[in-house]
């Protein structure tokens, strides 16, 4: 069983949080499952240390119908951001290959 925590939003999680939601994991037996735009590598490696997948994407995730914010943020900015239907295969099959091999532990 998985403990997930998503951060989508530009800054990293704050230490505080993140301290609560490993503590959370550890307090109900589950495996931290942290989905981060973005993350320190103290914190990536720390998510793994306690046998748990840290699944860090650099673009900032929109849904469908936020073109128009997405280009703005884009030409403004610069800022990596897309706007997702679904999640790709490729980024899927990185999780799921993670997932297997916890099953055959």
């Amino acid at each position: 069983m998985y403990g997930a925590g998503v951060k989508n939003t530009l800054g990293y999680i704050e230490v505080e949080d993140f301290d609560v939601l490993l503590d959370i994991c550890d307090y109900l037996g589950v495996k931290p499952l942290c989905i981060f735009r973005f993350a320190p590598k103290t914190q990536i490696n720390e998510i793994r240390r306690r046998g748990g997948f840290a699944w860090i994407f650099k673009t900032r995730i929109y849904p469908p119908g936020n073109r128009t914010l997405v280009n703005a943020i884009y030409n403004t900015m610069g800022l990596p951001v897309q706007i997702w239907r679904r999640v790709p295969d490729s980024t899927a099959k990185r999780f799921l290959d993670w997932h297997e091999r916890q099953i055959e532990k």
